[in-house]
């Protein structure tokens, strides 16, 4: 069995779409979602993002970081000072 991070921790998915995946150890959650595990593990213990274990490890599915994604605050547009990079 591989040591690669990466492999020990994807869950491939066989259906809707081939190659994509069904869950997340929360390493691996960290870095497609660009958060920290100390925000992670914060938005788990106040609800806002479902985990899952199995034995020891922490996962979080596809569908519950889809979930957790829709319902994070939308920036409301605000008038950028002039000359202000967009």
């Amino acid at each position: 069995m591989s040591k690669d991070p990466d492999e020990i921790h994807d869950v491939p998915v066989s259906t809707p779409t081939l190659g994509a995946q069904r869950a997340f150890a929360i390493e691996i959650f960290c870095r497609r979602f660009g958060v920290g595990r100390t925000k992670v593990y914060e938005e788990i213990k106040l609800g806002r993002l479902r985990a899952r274990k199995i034995g020891r490890r922490t996962i979080i599915t596809a569908d519950d970081a889809e979930e957790w994604l829709r319902r994070l605050p939308v920036i409301k547009a605000i008038d950028l000072p002039h000359g202000a990079a967009s």
